[in-house]
């Protein structure tokens, strides 16, 4: 007997589900490379608190923007743009994520 019209779409809805499936799968793949390819070692970890901890000369667990400026200057950055207050206050509204005056 020829299939019924509920059948059809019974079948079209299964394999509509199917290919959505399929491509959640790969889009879940695909995140999980992306994830794989960012995670950083803990030997990398430790290596970035060595500098974060050298930066943060006051110990406070912050970098504020004097320690920024120390290190932009001990890196070889030109006073005249250390000195320019709006390029200074660009940089550390890019850093401080958070608005607070400082980054963590």
């Amino acid at each position: 007997p020829p299939p019924e019209d509920g059948d059809e779409v019974s079948m079209k809805r299964r394999s509509a589900a199917k290919v959505r499936k399929q491509v959640m799968r790969q889009r879940l793949n695909d995140m999980q490379a992306i994830v794989k390819k960012s995670l950083i070692t803990s030997e990398e970890v430790s290596f970035l608190r060595n500098v974060f901890d050298f930066i943060d000369t006051d110990g406070d667990g912050y970098l504020n923007q004097q320690e920024i400026l120390q290190i932009l200057e001990y890196m070889g950055e030109s006073q005249d743009t250390l000195a320019d207050a709006d390029t200074v206050r660009a940089f550390m509204r890019k850093l401080d994520t958070d608005a607070q005056g400082h980054i963590t």
